[in-house]
């Protein structure tokens, strides 16, 4: 299992301008893994909902996740290769038909790549994903979703 602790500057290669000051301090990193990096993850009590998500717990082979402003009785642990979790542009990539994408509450267009400078987050890296979690989804897709400003659909 690899582990080690990361600190980044923002922000990182999500943008042509100079880095600034602002930093991501993330906690260990498991298998690629570490409290504080966005996915998108199907919600349990909404399961034709996807949705904005971020670790909160990484334990093992388990992981812990919260719904971006949503309220923690929406959270929940699983496995790291639960075919819930995905990398972000997955809802684009598949074309799924989105209601409530964006964080709650979150105000105009969703970008990746603005949520996470806002958030001074990272993703959680295309790599720790299993091609179950994936479904086809090309690298250069995850990369575009965080190095361009593509609007999200459903926000």
């Amino acid at each position: 299992m690899l582990q080690f602790v990361l600190v980044l500057l923002l922000p990182l290669a999500v943008s042509t301008s100079p880095p600034k000051a602002d930093k991501v301090v993330l906690s260990t990193i498991v298998d690629g893994w570490a409290v504080g990096m966005k996915l998108e993850a199907l919600d349990h009590q909404h399961p034709d909902m996807i949705a904005v998500a971020t670790v909160t717990n990484v334990n093992g082979k388990n992981v812990s996740i919260t719904f971006d402003n949503w309220g923690d009785s929406f959270d929940y642990t699983t496995d790291k290769t639960d075919p819930d979790l995905h990398p972000i542009g997955f809802a684009m990539f598949i074309k799924h038909p989105q209601k409530m994408y964006k964080p709650y509450n979150y105000k105009g267009g969703f970008s990746w790549k603005k949520y996470l400078l806002e958030t001074k987050s990272l993703p959680v890296p295309f790599a720790a994903f299993t091609q179950n979690q994936t479904k086809g989804m090309p690298k250069d897709f995850y990369t575009k979703m965080i190095t361009t400003d593509v609007i999200q659909p459903g926000s």
